[in-house]
């Protein structure tokens, strides 16, 4: 019997199910039993919940506290920047306090009237007289020099004229020392020495110093040989029309002098100092009467106003004089303006170019370039406005331009050589300055353009409100209209360069060179 293994029943196949997920999705793709769902999300997704919660807590407070550390450190950028722009602010007040120090010395060389005002000593800056200015000065310098102190500028009353160019007190200066270059320098002329300033902010220690280098002027360097002894001089003819005047001093002509209608000269009765006088004949209108015992007789003589005439304008009116006429040497001016930075070109239609370079950027405007608001502080200089090419004034006048003056109130100061043909008739209200009669009184003269001197190489023009105080230079002739006073200056008969004289007009004031501020 052939027998055969029997099989046995097939193993048991058991359904194993599992529990799949995903990344994306972490619940159970398949449940085994019922109520699987639900443990799973208790066993896997709230202890997950709880590890977020606590991580935002976490960056919450951290952002909380970076926020406020920024906030910190932001306040205190804010404080320290507030800290150094108060430093900043009053070493600026400083500095500005010590400028109030070469401007005090410049304003105490302006003459002997301003020199007055210095309290520790008043003859520390008189001028003097002889061939050596400022004795007293160069005395002290010779000896070391001199300190003025806090307490002195505590005392000093305050003006307008006693500010720096930022509107600081003088009172505000800590001290102010004057010394020597050298020796060598006391002893020269023209003098020189170095002015140290302190100014020290208010309520602060904070001090700032500026050093300067002082000279006396040499603006009129090798013109003390000019004497102006007119309030007008024309090397030309003259002429006077509406109530153009002439005050305190004489007006001259090398040809004809043009007088105006008789109604417009009786101011001469109070004004013995003003004449006419001319080279050649005096013009008259027909307003003027003429025979015996009227205003004038035979109009050849030289003073048609003597006798038989009624003898009012016996000693007015002059012709065929003989006079003596200054020299404004065209290189000479020149040469001093260069050296100073005070000169100026022109071009063919009247512009005014700063330094002689002829563009856009140089230009300037003769009343505001020289205007100044406020004269009696302001010192006399030199300012020369070349021809169109650079050369002397030609003959026919074919180089001289025309210059207007015209707008502003503002007003001139100075010695003004100007190379071209000046028309100023529309100077606004110029302000008024105190004038000096020859007898010394003073008084206050209105609308006046130009104080000083003022040379005209071409024609001079002045109308409307263009008066001056002090002398007018005119080569090829001048038209005087409107209301244009011309008042002479009659220290001017001492000449441009004024150190032979007790007072100094043009040219005896210091100029100052800025060193250093620190």
């Amino acid at each position: 019997m052939i027998f055969s293994k029997r099989s046995g029943p097939p193993a048991r196949t058991f359904l194993n199910i599992t529990a799949s997920t995903s990344l994306l999705n972490p619940l159970p793709a398949k449940a085994a039993y019922k109520g699987g769902t639900a443990m799973l999300n208790r066993r896997n997704l709230l202890p997950q919940i709880r590890d977020s919660r606590g991580s935002t807590l976490a960056v919450t407070l951290f952002l909380i506290m970076l926020a406020a550390l920024s906030a910190i450190m932001m306040s205190r950028t804010v404080l320290d920047q507030a800290r150094l722009n108060k430093r900043r602010r009053d070493l600026a007040r400083a500095y500005y306090a010590a400028q109030c120090g070469p401007q005090l010395i410049k304003y105490w060389g302006l003459d002997d009237d301003t020199a007055a005002q210095y309290t520790p000593n008043p003859a520390m800056f008189l001028k003097g007289t002889g061939a050596t200015t400022f004795p007293t000065l160069r005395a002290s310098l010779n000896a070391g020099g001199f300190n003025i102190t806090a307490d002195t500028f505590a005392s000093m009353q305050t003006t307008g004229l006693l500010r720096s160019d930022h509107n600081f007190d003088v009172s505000q200066l800590y001290t102010l020392q004057v010394r020597p270059l050298s020796a060598a320098d006391t002893a020269a002329s023209p003098m020189r020495f170095r002015v140290i300033a302190t100014g020290q902010c208010a309520n602060t220690t904070i001090r700032r110093h500026v050093v300067a280098t002082f000279q006396e002027n040499p603006s009129i360097s090798g013109t003390a040989s000019i004497v102006l002894d007119a309030a007008l001089l024309s090397h030309g003819s003259a002429g006077m029309t509406g109530n153009a005047r002439i005050h305190w001093g004489e007006a001259w002509s090398k040809q004809t002098f043009s007088v105006d209608n008789k109604s417009q000269y009786g101011y001469l009765s109070s004004d013995p100092w003003a004449k006419y006088r001319t080279e050649g004949t005096i013009s008259f209108p027909s307003t003027w009467k003429l025979g015996v015992g009227k205003d004038l007789d035979d109009l050849t003589r030289v003073q048609p106003g003597l006798a038989p005439a009624s003898g009012t304008y016996a000693n007015v009116f002059y012709q065929h004089q003989t006079l003596t006429w200054p020299v404004f040497d065209y290189q000479t001016f020149k040469n001093q303006a260069i050296k100073l930075g005070r000169y100026y070109g022109t071009d063919a239609s009247g512009n005014i170019y700063k330094g002689g370079i002829k563009d856009a950027a140089h230009m300037v405007n003769l009343l505001t370039e020289f205007g100044v608001a406020n004269r009696d502080a302001a010192p006399y200089n030199l300012a020369f406005i070349d021809t169109v090419n650079g050369q002397p004034p030609a003959a026919d006048g074919s180089n001289l331009a025309t210059i207007s003056a015209a707008g502003t109130g503002l007003g001139l100061k100075g010695v003004f050589w100007i190379g071209a043909n000046l028309d100023a008739n529309g100077c606004g209200s110029p302000p008024s300055v105190t004038g000096k009669d020859p007898d010394g009184a003073t008084s206050a003269l209105d609308k006046i353009f130009a104080e000083g001197v003022l040379y005209v190489a071409g024609t001079a023009s002045l109308g409307g409100n263009a008066g001056v105080y002090g002398s007018i230079v005119v080569e090829r002739g001048y038209t005087g209209g409107g209301t244009p006073d011309i008042w002479y200056n009659y220290e001017l008969k001492n000449g441009l360069n004024y150190s032979t004289g007790p007072v100094s007009v043009v040219g005896g004031n210091f100029t100052m060179t800025m060193q250093s501020n620190y």
